[in-house]
């Protein structure tokens, strides 16, 4: 809910009201990325006329504000949250909810004070808000061992309660690892020891990523690596296009045509399968002119005076490709820094 006063504040224009809650939430969801939380932001309703007295206790106004949404606006909008934004300063109270109400349908609401210049420091509070009404406290100021299981400086591991380290075998609860134990989590141990590289600890997330493989030294998967992505200017030195084709060839060795309409043009090219050994037959050839001055090379759009020295496939012993750290980025079973030698990739 917007309350009258921040609905004035921005200037009276429903429009404005849902494109600001809309960017609060894109960055709340920033915030909760880590934890694998997606807020959804299903609704808003802007108080053209204010319906809620702005008492001066935000305690007070959260009680108030509970018992209004209580009424026919939980069954017109079905809800796991309910907010108002008032712009009012609680002094040092910058928001207010209840803390882990919310599967509780009575007491699921909250008020942040939208008082903040920057959208960022106000999405700030909006997340916080929402971690209390999740059940999540502030952290404590210093650290301890047994602290819900978060692992802090000078831990091991920590496996939370006496109870729940009883349980670990991992864990001891001091929280240092238990004799035989090299570690106790990450995408890279099982049965709490650092697994030998070789297998891939995390697959490709996207037609960019690249796979990442265990090392064997360590608990954690690699930092992420992608293939370089192409300059605009690149394009001319990808595949062929064509227009006005009207027959096609017979190709051989899996070789096929494809055909795609952009912007009501009709394009056609040869499709490529990167897990076959032959050439791209479609893919332009290196030194072909395009454009004045310049030709393509290894894919590029460059000038002729210039010849770029970056890793090839060739450089990579066609087992692995130049990743964007212009590293051999190395196929399974074969061994960096060249890809030359069998290993584990």
């Amino acid at each position: 809910m917007i309350d009258h006063n921040q609905y004035v504040s921005e200037e009276s224009n429903t429009s404005n009201v849902p494109k600001t809650m809309c960017l609060a939430i894109s960055y709340v969801n920033q915030f909760f990325k880590s934890l694998d939380i997606d807020v959804i932001f299903i609704g808003v309703e802007i108080w053209a006329g204010q319906k809620l007295l702005l008492i001066n206790s935000i305690k007070a106004l959260l009680g108030v504000f509970c018992k209004w949404k209580n009424g026919d606006f939980r069954t017109r909008l079905p809800h796991d949250l309910a907010l108002i934004f008032v712009k009012k300063a609680y002094g040092v109270d910058l928001g207010l909810t209840d803390v882990g109400t919310i599967y509780n349908m009575r007491l699921n609401c909250g008020v942040i004070g939208f008082i903040q210049e920057k959208l960022y420091d106000f999405a700030f509070i909006l997340s916080l808000e929402i971690d209390h009404s999740l059940g999540m406290l502030h952290d404590d100021k210093t650290y301890k061992c047994g602290n819900q299981g978060v692992v802090e400086d000078g831990e091991d591991c920590d496996c939370g309660s006496l109870n729940l380290c009883a349980k670990d075998p991992c864990c001891q609860s001091n929280c240092t690892l238990s004799p035989g134990a090299t570690w106790a989590l990450g995408l890279c141990c099982k049965d709490y020891m650092i697994m030998p590289s070789g297998d891939v600890c995390r697959e490709r997330e996207n037609e960019c990523g690249l796979p990442e493989w265990r090392d064997g030294n360590t608990n954690q998967c690699p930092e992420g690596s992608i293939y370089v992505q192409c300059n605009i200017s690149d394009i001319l030195c990808g595949s062929v296009q064509c227009e006005n084709v009207t027959e096609t060839s017979l190709l051989s060795d899996h070789s096929s045509v494809h055909w795609t309409h952009p912007d009501g043009v009709t394009c056609w090219g040869t499709d490529y399968h990167t897990g076959m050994t032959i050439p791209h037959i479609g893919a332009m050839i290196d030194g072909t002119e395009c454009g004045k001055e310049h030709i393509c090379i290894q894919r590029k759009y460059v000038h002729m005076s210039y010849m770029p020295r970056t890793y090839t496939p060739k450089t990579c012993n066609m087992n692995g490709v130049c990743n964007n750290r212009h590293h051999c980025h190395c196929d399974h079973e074969w061994n960096p820094p060249k890809d030359g030698v069998e290993g584990f990739g």
